[in-house]
């Protein structure tokens, strides 16, 4: 899982949301009920670790989505290249993160699988 929670002083590395547009124009941190997931097992005959399911594709826009009807374009792959068409419209692939009872996503996150790693003692 990838996403964003509370401050570093103040967090115990739990994600609550996803922002999509960071550092992009008008950029909100205001945090979407969404975050990255990706599951990965090793292929023994390979010898790779493979991506057996993701939820990581997004517009890089303060709702995560963009509907293809204004002049928006980007880079996809970082080339240094704008490769958008401002026509298409983009949905986010992201994982909803529901918070179904109330006390915060996190134990949504753990339902999936994910464990909380433990922080070295010295950090």
């Amino acid at each position: 899982f990838c996403g964003y929670g509370d401050e570093i002083e103040l967090t115990d590395g739990s994600v609550t949301g996803f922002i999509c547009n960071w550092a992009g124009p008008d950029g909100d941190h205001t945090l979407n009920d969404l975050g990255q997931y990706q599951t990965m097992s090793f292929n023994s005959s390979t010898g790779v670790v493979e991506s057996t399911g993701a939820n990581i594709g997004y517009a890089p826009v303060n709702g995560c989505e963009y509907d293809g009807s204004g002049s928006f374009t980007y880079d996809s792959d970082a080339d240094g290249v704008v490769d958008t068409d401002p026509a298409t419209a983009v949905a986010n692939d992201l994982l909803s993160l529901t918070d179904s009872d109330g006390n915060g996503v996190f134990d949504e996150i753990e339902g999936a699988g994910f464990s909380l790693p433990t922080p070295p003692a010295n950090f």
